[in-house]
């Protein structure tokens, strides 16, 4: 892509999640409101964010003497709550840990959007969170509220299915990615019936060449490759 060439930024960046309440209130000043949404980034999913105060400033675009500023500002609002560390941990330099505070902002927003609406909700709902490292996670929000969808119950069907299918080819247990092969799953099953996914399947394990090879990630990577035997149909003879 050519520098000032148009684009569409649908999900094409990863980056910190600032909740609309705190975006839009006028009450913030706008370095305190990045600041938070870059804690909420670093947040695993024990709810607590312990980056470094430089790192946090240089993330953030601030001097290293002006992100006190921000941090206090969030907690006299009472956003968050900073807790120093005592002991050891203050002998070993540790960082301070962050914690998040729910906030009446934060009824009225979902109150305006609704009791099942799903726009208000953070990067951090993610179910793997390493709270040392950092964490991007992809993410698009909508400005409309929008009610989550049903889950796809060929997604776990197939799953089993597959399951039951590599114990009965290779005589071991087939271990599943949770998450990662779900979303392989709901990506194939957008384009394929549940019957063509599963021919597809067959068609890889009945193939010697990736026999041995054969799991969700190399179904998913190589899905022309398969064809589905053909069903046939007797009703109008041969």
């Amino acid at each position: 892509m050519q520098i000032g060439e148009s684009f569409s930024p649908y999900k094409m960046f990863v980056g910190a999640f600032i909740p609309t309440a705190i975006l839009a209130n006028p009450d913030l000043r706008p370095s305190a409101k990045l600041v938070y949404g870059r804690l909420c980034q670093y947040a695993g999913k024990d709810g607590y964010a312990f980056p470094k105060q430089e790192t946090l400033a240089q993330e953030c675009g601030l001097a290293p003497r002006s992100i006190q500023a921000p941090l206090d500002e969030l907690v006299k609002i009472g956003l968050i709550r900073v807790i120093r560390p005592e002991g050891k941990n203050r002998l070993m330099h540790k960082s301070n840990r962050y914690e998040f505070l729910w906030h009446s902002m934060f009824d009225d927003s979902t109150e305006n959007c609704g009791s099942e609406c799903a726009s208000e909700r953070s990067p951090a709902s993610a179910s793997e969170r390493n709270p040392t490292e950092e964490n991007h996670i992809e993410e698009n929000h909508d400005n409309t509220c929008e009610h989550p969808k049903k889950p796809d119950a060929r997604i776990p069907k197939f799953i089993k299915w597959f399951c039951d299918r590599f114990q009965e080819e290779r005589g071991s247990r087939y271990l599943v990615r949770n998450g990662k092969d779900q979303k392989l799953v709901m990506t194939l099953l957008l384009g394929l019936s549940l019957d063509d996914l599963q021919g597809r399947a067959s068609a890889m394990f009945e193939d010697k060449w990736w026999h041995d090879k054969a799991s969700i990630q190399t179904l998913y990577s190589n899905i022309n490759k398969f064809i589905a035997p053909p069903t046939i149909d007797y009703k109008d003879g041969f």
